[in-house]
């Protein structure tokens, strides 16, 4: 991949560079080498009664390679990367080596009603602190189906599962960084860096526990699914300060503990189900938790902006793992008292999903429900700041600003600018909301109008649909699902000033030759 890429002095946001002007070329080299090799065997000793056993192993190869210069400072007209007095050579390469093995068993038998499966995989990597070590990670799981229990009930399957996974570290997390660019008494030298490397550096672990059961309920027509599980994770790779006595500011090393437990439910079912109309529709629920239930480092803010004035993301032992802390007022000698004012992940969510057909034509709509979670609204922030809010003045009434807790949830823009720096609550707004995410109408053309399509088309099919329809909710920006710095698991939920969400529409003719 080669890039090119000119940014004349002229542009609006170079104007306010220190350095206006910029030309930057980049090539980047990324081989990626895969090589899998899979012993499969299947012995059925009796009727009824499956034992497959399989054995294999997995290399992956990953090379990457990315250079690039930026020259800056720019003369009007010039583009070539030698045109510019300042200079800039960047490079990375990486190099990563994965092996792994491993076997596993599947038994089933009682006429297809009991299966057991078991299995243990074992990895390595160059990116780990011993490149030659196997990590081990097993599996099992059981399952028993009780087929006609009741005349309502035509199957009900009972589950059980565990199993372990392991998360690889970052490329270079085992070395401490050399810097070539220094200049000893005129003479080439090579420093330290910054970060400690760790020599024993180790995937993070994963394990997981869950139990659950699927039904089928009257004749086919309705199934219901059911899961709880637990997922802990262990050896959390994590950033450690040091003393700077070390010649380090920071170290890398495995520590600490993630706890996630949540509950899964769907609901399928086929209300109607005649020759002239057909009514599917699918309902899921689903809730999580994630603790921080061990953490050997103090806790730490993270996110965009490390200010509690604005709503910070606070990795805390015992606390939730995307929990919101701001300030709420000032204790008696005068410093902001910072506690949790919200939660970037919800309480649950739902989905519903609905099909009808009727003849050649089907509608299809699905609607989000989610309650509960939070969301930092900087754009509200940004409005107050310079009095642009459509609820900056003041209430009938009120002379002058009240402290925010006492005019909470209904304080003015003036109001609420008025208590920022003492008080966050104002600008951490509830994320519940529903949504209409889709709807298509479909057509199936009938076989006179087939026959006027040129060529031989079999079928054809005229389908209408929208997404992002309509949302119904309480937040006061444009759409509560934001996340301006991407769609991670931490630190998301940030409202800063975004583009307006999308509505959509297609128009899509699918042809059957």
């Amino acid at each position: 991949q080669d890039n090119g890429l000119l940014f004349p002095a002229e542009l609006q946001f170079m104007a306010a560079d220190p350095q206006p002007g910029a030309s930057i070329l980049a090539n980047s080299h990324n081989l990626n080498l895969n090589g899998n090799a899979n012993l499969v065997h299947t012995w059925n000793p009796r009727a009824g009664t499956t034992l497959t056993s399989s054995a294999g192993f997995q290399y992956e190869d990953r090379d990457l390679n990315i250079h690039r210069v930026v020259t800056r400072s720019l003369v009007a007209g010039q583009g070539n990367i030698n045109s510019g007095p300042s200079s800039t050579i960047f490079q990375t390469r990486e190099r990563v080596r994965d092996f792994g093995v491993y076997l596993q068993e599947e038994f089933l038998a009682l006429d297809n009603r009991l299966l057991l499966t078991g299995s243990l995989r074992g990895d390595r990597s160059s990116a780990n602190g011993d490149p030659g070590h196997y990590f081990l990670y097993p599996k099992a799981s059981a399952s028993y189906r009780f087929p006609g229990l009741a005349s309502w009930l035509d199957d009900l399957k009972l589950r059980a599962a565990y199993g372990e996974s392991g998360n690889q570290p970052l490329y270079g997390s085992k070395f401490t960084v050399l810097d070539a660019t220094n200049s000893i008494q005129g003479n080439g030298g090579v420093v330290l860096g910054a970060t400690a490397g760790a020599s024993d550096i180790r995937p993070e672990r994963q394990k997981e526990i869950e139990g659950g059961f699927d039904a089928t309920f009257l004749g086919g027509r309705a199934q219901l699914e059911a899961t709880v599980y637990q997922k802990r994770i262990s050896d959390m790779i994590l950033r450690r300060t040091l003393a700077p006595s070390t010649g380090f500011t920071t170290q890398i090393f495995n520590g600490g503990e993630l706890v996630n437990r949540g509950l899964e439910l769907s609901l399928a079912a086929t209300p109607l189900d005649r020759q002239s109309f057909t009514w599917n529709s699918r309902t899921t629920f689903y809730t999580n938790k994630a603790t921080i239930e061990n953490l050997p480092v103090p806790a730490f803010n993270t996110g965009a902006f490390n200010s509690t004035a604005l709503g910070v993301f606070r990795i805390q032992e015992g606390r939730s793992a995307t929990q919101i802390v701001g300030r709420n007022g000032l204790n008696s000698s005068g410093v902001p008292i910072e506690e949790q004012l919200g939660d970037a992940t919800p309480k649950w969510r739902m989905g519903f999903s609905n099909e009808l057909r009727a003849g050649a034509f089907s509608l299809y709509g699905l609607v989000d429900w989610q309650h509960g979670g939070s969301v930092i609204n900087l754009t509200r922030l940004l409005y107050d700041a310079v009095g642009n809010s459509p609820d900056f003045a003041l209430p009938s009434g009120v002379a002058s600003p009240r402290d925010v807790p006492d005019c909470q949830p209904n304080c003015s823009g003036l109001e609420r600018v008025s208590g920022f720096g003492v008080y966050t609550q104002q600008y951490i707004e509830d994320a519940s909301y529903v949504k209409l995410r889709e709807v298509s109408l479909s057509w199936d053309l009938p076989a006179s109008a087939l026959s006027r399509i040129p060529g031989r088309v079999h079928n054809a099919r005229l389908t209408l649909s929208g997404r992002n329809l309509a949302t119904w909710t309480d937040y006061s920006g444009l759409d509560p699902e934001v996340s301006n710095f991407g769609n991670q698991q931490i630190a998301r939920s940030v409202d800063v000033a975004p583009f307006p969400p999308s509505r959509s529409f297609w128009l899509t003719i699918n042809l059957g030759l």
